[in-house]
């Protein structure tokens, strides 16, 4: 966004509860802002003092605040100022009758004693309370833990259908329209519950859907259900496969998110194949919107739901692809180790040396990247030898200057005709030896003598006049023109052949799909 608008700058907004993370996880994450000069401000949100909350209850009873000490001092120890809690609390007070209006002293009264033995706490010893309630008997100290057992009391009280509607938005942490729309074709009164439960002041609604007003009460919702949770939700899945299209990504993301919490209920192979195939499908789509740490959580599972000997010849091929996928999106979320054993196991049950191409070829590029370079080189230059590719000769300076002097006289002798002619690689071997002719050349370029880059640029361009172009062709004319600076610093031989090269180029680009010689002639 701040790219596309020309922004330089962008303001991050990130919430947390210190009693839900990892301060260890939490230090890394700020250490490395500060390290990267990320101006960061800590705003710590703690309950409202006491005397905001005997403002606030005073406020809402039209009384005195010295009136109200003695509840403002239980609601403020049960609720350590939480506004939510407290809302919460006061409301539960006066549904059980224990906070009620006098109409003989007009006025609301409460009994102390009996609030004392009811709701939530959080954290207050009964000493505590003792000290706040002197005439409380021990024995009526038995308080619940937190406001969550005070929003799972008030839910379960309500009807057994908006109990069900609400934990099927807990499901989701909330429904969107489309997501009603689906549930609505075999729930016929799922809208109607929504907006009663809109009324309750539970949810919210909204143009993109349905929300709880706070993340208690989804926990709250979720926690009604009195069976098997992954069951329901896993039947809820596949109640809404099969209920419409599923070309909405966020829709497909949370059909197998339900799905998946009951794999485990799942023995039957074709089940289990079908559904590989569905997170194999929303890995696809998580990585087309560059959410990669979501796509390798699908594309794991669905790798883990293929047969024991998913190497054989039904699931070779799908084997293969995730794998693949797995190391893709790993890299991507910077888990090297990850990424290089899924290049390895496909190198260790490849069944021809063509099908583990890809994986060598990736894997080399992160050796490359990891100061792994000789390692990189070895099999680079190996796996060019299976290819067809002649065994990297010994080069002295005379036998580079023959090479470069070689390739200026064939770019001189091209006539428009012949650059017109060209065309793409055909065979896939040979774009595969071009492939790692390039990579090769780049290995080359970062950790050997300037003799061994010349030869594999040359090679790369030799290719690609002797079989056709490929997207390395560009690279190849460009890194052997530089070549001849590299060799020849004032590169006056070579000074005509600037021309052909430039030509070239555009005649190569012109091949590439989607490029039409505008990237390389700018």
């Amino acid at each position: 966004m701040a790219d596309v608008l020309g922004n330089s700058c962008v303001f991050i907004v990130c919430c947390y509860r210190d009693n839900e993370i990892d301060s260890s996880l939490l230090d890394n994450f700020v250490d490395n802002l500060n390290q990267n000069v990320a101006r960061l401000q800590r705003i710590n949100l703690i309950g409202m003092a006491f005397e905001h909350l005997q403002s606030l209850i005073s406020d809402a009873l039209c009384m005195l605040p010295r009136h109200c000490s003695v509840l403002c001092d239980i609601v403020h120890a049960k609720t350590k100022g939480n506004p939510l809690f407290a809302e919460q609390f006061m409301k539960a007070l006066v549904e059980r009758n224990l906070l009620c209006f006098s109409e003989e002293k007009k006025s609301w009264t409460w009994n102390t004693a009996k609030i004392g033995v009811s709701i939530c706490i959080f954290d207050v010893s009964p000493s505590r309370i003792q000290h706040l309630i002197p005439s409380l008997p021990t024995k009526c100290l038995d308080m619940t833990e937190n406001v969550l057992h005070l929003l799972q009391t008030k839910l379960r009280v309500l009807d057994d259908e908006i109990q069900n509607t609400l934990f099927i938005a807990a499901c989701f942490g909330g429904l969107t329209k489309s997501l009603v729309l689906r549930i609505a074709k075999s729930r016929k009164n799922l809208e109607s519950n929504l907006k009663e439960i809109v009324k309750l002041g539970i949810m919210t609604t909204s143009d993109s859907g349905f929300r709880f007003n706070h993340d208690k009460f989804r926990e709250a919702a979720a926690s009604l259900f009195r069976t098997s949770r992954d069951e329901f939700r896993y039947s809820l899945g596949l109640e809404l496969l099969g209920s419409g299209d599923d070309s909405d990504a966020d829709v497909l993301f949370e059909i197998v998110e339900l799905i998946n919490s009951g794999l485990h209920l799942i023995e039957d192979k074709p089940e289990r194949r079908k559904f590989a195939d569905l997170n194999n499908r929303a890995g696809k789509a998580a990585v087309t919107m560059s959410d990669f740490s979501r796509a390798l959580a699908y594309f794991k599972i669905s790798l883990s739901l293929l047969d024991d000997d998913h190497w054989g010849e039904s699931q070779y091929h799908l084997s293969i692809e995730l794998h693949l996928a797995i190391a893709h999106c790993a890299r991507a979320c910077s888990k090297d180790e990850e990424a290089e054993s899924s290049w390895l196991s496909i190198i260790k049950n490849g069944k021809s040396a063509l099908d583990t191409l890809d994986a060598h070829f990736h894997l080399n590029i992160l050796r490359l990247s990891t100061r792994r370079s000789q390692e990189a080189f070895e099999s680079c230059t190996k796996l060019l030898t299976e290819l067809g590719e002649q065994a990297v000769p010994q080069i002295n300076e005379k036998d580079t200057t023959d090479i470069l002097a070689a390739t200026h006289h064939r770019l001189k002798a091209l006539t428009d005709e012949q650059l017109l002619a060209m065309h793409d690689i055909s065979h896939q071997d040979i774009k595969r030896r071009a492939q790692f002719l390039f990579l090769a050349t780049q290995i080359s370029s970062i950790s050997l003598p300037s003799r061994i880059v010349v030869y594999f640029a040359c090679r790369l361009l030799e290719s690609s006049l002797d079989d056709g172009c490929s997207k390395y062709s560009p690279f190849a004319l460009v890194r052997t023109d530089h070549s001849e600076d590299l060799v020849y610093p004032s590169a006056a031989m070579f000074a005509p052949n600037r021309r052909g090269v430039s030509n070239l180029l555009f005649f190569v680009s012109w091949h590439l799909p989607g490029q039409r010689g505008r990237s390389f002639m700018r």
